[in-house]
């Protein structure tokens, strides 16, 4: 399958700035044992936002006794063909980079009222949120009637929404297994994650159905999941769109640009303000994920970790189908290495051995890192490059 995937790509040019959208490869989130390692610092890439491990090492494990009733079943799409059924049942109940269920971040606007979908009280429909990641819960005839309760592990809890499909539409679910579900033979659930994993959170999550009643467990049935990675694609990406900010509306920057952009046939965007420096004002990965019977695509802006009234313009890129998301609020530091926080602080090498995505890196200077709320394992030393 051939789809197209974004990434900014930070460059200076006379007096103004410009950054590109663009790339195309084909990716699925599977992974040959040794594809990818984890780093030395003792914690696995992804888990600090900007970079992933695609092994097959690390496997989210759930134990679980045997439920009285079998066939009360609790499945996501473990198998990544973006549809639920049985075919799922098998192996719902451990997660690796191969195999398990994705619980995407659900940070687009499909109802385009300027705010993050995670942040809306409910999905905006079943058929076009499809940052939702399906879950069924089966329900044989002896337990029909008997309250079902669900309920997620403590550590994932604060990042994760969960929703029952009703006649109603989508109708919120208490994750601490307090409130019953609607009754019905078969429950369509939609979760979706409110981040991608961090230093605070490794993104995996267990989910637990129970039949309960009268303070006894009938039956009960889990499964792992796991947020899908934000990613980023190297400067060698192909371009498919523009987005510049001349620093001088007199110098002869944008006109140089708009020609070479028309010759190529790719969109150009220009900041009004003029005030952006575009290649640290935001940072452009994707997320992907099976979702509908086919694989979904997203680009995803993250936001500068600089003065919002400055950096406002990643936020107007939000959108149906793109995402925007931020990750930390502005650190004071001395003046002379505000920049290490700037995203013109952050690439990826093209693909390397063991890393079929690359590896995302920044500078540091006189011993100053990134930001720890996005700071990559890998970091290279600039102060003799200073």
């Amino acid at each position: 399958m051939k789809v197209r995937y974004f990434v900014w790509l930070g460059i200076a040019v006379l007096l103004g700035t410009f950054v590109v959208r663009g790339g195309s490869q084909s990716f699925q989130i599977t992974a040959e044992k040794g594809d990818s390692k984890d780093d030395s610092n003792g914690f696995v890439a992804g888990d600090r936002l900007l970079e992933e491990d695609f092994s097959d090492d690390t496997e989210a494990i759930v134990e679980l006794n045997p439920p009285k009733s079998p066939d009360f079943r609790l499945y996501g799409d473990t198998n990544r063909d973006g549809v639920v059924d049985r075919s799922d049942v098998r192996q719902r109940q451990s997660w690796s980079w191969k195999r398990g269920a994705l619980l995407p971040f659900n940070h687009d606007d499909d109802n385009r009222n300027g705010t993050p979908d995670w942040q809306d009280a409910t999905p905006t429909s079943f058929a076009r949120d499809r940052e939702l990641a399906l879950v069924r819960l089966r329900v044989p005839k002896k337990l029909q009637g008997v309250p079902l309760f669900l309920q997620s592990d403590v550590a994932s809890r604060p990042y994760l929404r969960a929703f029952q499909r009703t006649y109603r539409g989508w109708v919120p679910v208490d994750l601490r297994g307090e409130t019953p579900l609607a009754a019905s033979q078969t429950v369509v659930l939609g979760l979706e994650a409110t981040q991608f994993a961090d230093r605070h959170w490794n993104g995996y999550a267990t989910l637990e159905a129970t039949a309960r009643q009268s303070g006894e467990r009938l039956a009960v049935d889990r499964i792992a999941l796991r947020v899908t990675p934000w990613l980023m694609l190297p400067n060698t990406a192909t371009p498919q769109e523009i987005f510049a900010s001349p620093l001088d509306v007199t110098d002869a920057f944008l006109p140089m640009l708009q020609q070479q952009t028309q010759a190529a046939r790719v969109p150009l965007t220009v900041d009004p303000t003029g005030l952006l420096w575009m290649q640290d004002t935001m940072e452009i990965g994707f997320v992907q994920f099976p979702s509908r019977g086919r694989l979904h695509v997203m680009p995803s802006v993250l936001e500068g970790v600089r003065d919002p009234n400055l950096d406002g313009f990643a936020r107007s890129l939000l959108k149906p189908d793109t995402g925007w998301f931020s990750v930390a609020e502005p650190r004071e530091l001395p003046e002379e290495d505000a920049w290490i926080d700037w995203y013109g602080n952050l690439e990826v090498t093209p693909p390397l051995p063991g890393y079929p995505w690359g590896r995302i890196y920044y500078g540091t200077a006189d011993g100053v890192s990134m930001h720890p709320d996005t700071e990559p394992p890998t970091a290279c030393p600039c102060t003799r490059i200073l």
